[in-house]
């Protein structure tokens, strides 16, 4: 075991170990668009996965920041912390994130931490 997998298996542990701090969430990821010759129709694929992930607010100076990187963060938008074992995918703005109330949020951004464990999604209300 490598210790990037020691660092993805301690996220993975401490997000679940909040208790009913972090919300069942249904992450819809969008495949690309398939044209069907026999029925002459397009589809769009999606896959859904169910995980663990933590909301919080963004700080000022996280918005500031994100806002010299080019990242155009709003004070309602909302970080969504998940671990890399529970998506092993690169988010996309195509996707949504549904949460256990019912609330969808579009996804704005993303950053993935130094160890490769946590993924820092960038959330906005739809």
């Amino acid at each position: 075991m490598g210790l990037e997998e020691i660092f993805q298996n301690a996220a993975k542990t401490i997000i679940s170990s909040f208790g009913n701090v972090p919300h069942t969430v249904t992450y819809t990821h969008y495949g690309q668009m398939v044209y069907d010759d026999v029925t002459k129709t397009k589809t769009i694929p999606e896959t859904n996965y169910t995980f663990s992930m933590i909301f919080t607010k963004f700080t000022q100076s996280e918005i500031l920041m994100a806002d010299n990187m080019g990242d155009n963060i709003l004070p309602t938008d909302t970080k969504g912390l998940v671990a890399t074992k529970d998506l092993a995918i690169e988010p996309s703005p195509k996707d949504k994130v549904t949460d256990s109330n019912g609330d969808v949020f579009s996804i704005i951004g993303f950053r993935i931490d130094p160890a490769n464990a946590l993924k820092i999604i960038y959330l906005r209300k739809v």
